[in-house]
């Protein structure tokens, strides 16, 4: 017969087996997720995960996979971290951001005692 194709028994075990694998990975990673600490000093830092806001420090996230995270308060500057199910705990030391031009620019008037 032209235009058929005749799946055997074999070709359904195969395609059974690869349904039955990518179930069991999908469950892996859900297993896999675990909860990250993040602490910041200063505390009150925002907690960004892939760009969306998430808590303020100290906090915990739900993590199942690596994912990509910025640690953020003004006056201080940002801190890219890559947060990952195998380490639970995070502890970021934050760097006064310099003063910019514009505030050095400003002069301040005289004091008079």
């Amino acid at each position: 017969m032209a235009g058929r194709k005749t799946i055997g028994t074999r070709g359904i075990r195969s395609s059974l087996a690869l349904a039955m694998f990518a179930m069991l990975s999908a469950c892996a990673t859900i297993r896999n997720a675990a909860t990250v600490d993040i602490r910041s000093e200063p505390t009150g830092a925002l907690v960004t995960v892939d760009g969306v806001g998430e808590c303020e420090t100290p906090c915990s996230i739900r993590v199942d996979v690596q994912r990509s995270a910025t640690v953020a308060k003004a006056g201080y500057l940002p801190v890219r971290i890559r947060l990952s199910p195998g380490l639970r705990e995070y502890q970021i030391k934050m760097e006064l951001a310099a003063a910019s031009e514009d505030v050095d620019a400003v002069m301040l008037g005289d004091i008079d005692e």
